[in-house]
């Protein structure tokens, strides 16, 4: 119902695992600080049994993720592929890949056991230069969402406005990809200026970012705003009244606007690509 709005809680139910505790890539919003906050496992044997414990104490899945190679290939990802078949053959958890450029056989092993694939949308062959520090770039990104579609692999494509230093770069661009596409979530990001990154202080232009917020309408997915953004109550309160049908940890604010406006809260406590 339009009155509707999920407020989605994953640390509760749906923790983060990184399959390696470094990043090639040292990308400039980044610099691989965000893999400090995950689960790292060693291996293959570790992610098992940790799988194991998850569901045991009433997890709904996990998002798998970790730092990538200089060609934007998420680490390590072949050595787990057998134990991934495993833990979703003995558990009933749900996982979410956290993925980039992976070549056509190896999405061929990933869709016999991932939910659902987390993809960034880079719209910018710039940004993946001079921010990811990629040579690929919206070509190849082009090419794996066709490759995914082809194999039926379940994807969330996830646009962050802002990532190139705070500009709108290549954000127009990542939405004329996706609004013609079928899939089952869209999720909003910002770009967070983080401590000891050369985005620290990166201010971010508000009307320019509610802008794109607003131009995603044609997107035909459900819309949410998801967890790797600045938390501005004024983002969320667009979001609301433009479509957007959750929000990841809502403000305050936001909420009491929602409360105040006669919409529901309905809480979950999961990733909000997985709803």
């Amino acid at each position: 119902m339009r009155n509707e709005i999920i407020a989605f809680n994953p640390s509760k139910r749906f923790p983060a695992i990184s399959l390696s505790n470094s990043c090639a890539l040292n990308c400039e919003h980044c610099r691989g600080i965000y893999l400090r906050g995950m689960l790292f496992v060693k291996t293959p044997e570790e992610l098992y049994s940790m799988a194991l414990k998850l569901e045991e104490n009433g997890m709904y899945g996990f998002l798998l993720s970790g730092g990538y190679d200089l060609n934007g290939r998420l680490l390590n990802i072949e050595k787990f592929i057998p134990t991934l078949k495993r833990i979703k053959k003995d558990t009933d958890l749900k996982i979410l890949l956290h993925s980039s450029f992976l070549p056509k056989n190896i999405v061929e092993e990933i869709s016999t056991f991932v939910d659902r694939v987390s993809v960034d949308i880079i719209g910018s062959d710039e940004t993946y230069r001079e921010v990811m520090h990629l040579n690929v770039g919206v070509e190849a990104l082009v090419n794996l969402i066709n490759i995914y579609e082809d194999l039926g692999v379940d994807y969330a494509p996830h646009l962050i406005a802002g990532i190139h230093y705070g500009k709108i770069v290549g954000e127009r661009k990542a939405i004329e990809i996706l609004k013609d596409r079928n899939f089952r979530n869209f999720v909003f990001l910002t770009l967070i200026p983080t401590k000891n990154t050369p985005m620290e202080n990166v201010e971010l232009d508000w009307d320019e970012i509610l802008q794109i917020l607003k131009e995603t309408k044609v997107i035909k997915a459900r819309k949410l705003l998801g967890c790797m953004r600045v938390r501005n109550p004024m983002l969320e309160i667009e979001a609301v009244k433009n479509g957007y049908e959750g929000i990841v940890l809502p403000t305050k604010e936001a909420r009491e606007y929602l409360m105040n406006n006669g919409y529901r809260l309905i809480e979950k406590d999961i990733c909000c690509a997985m709803v």
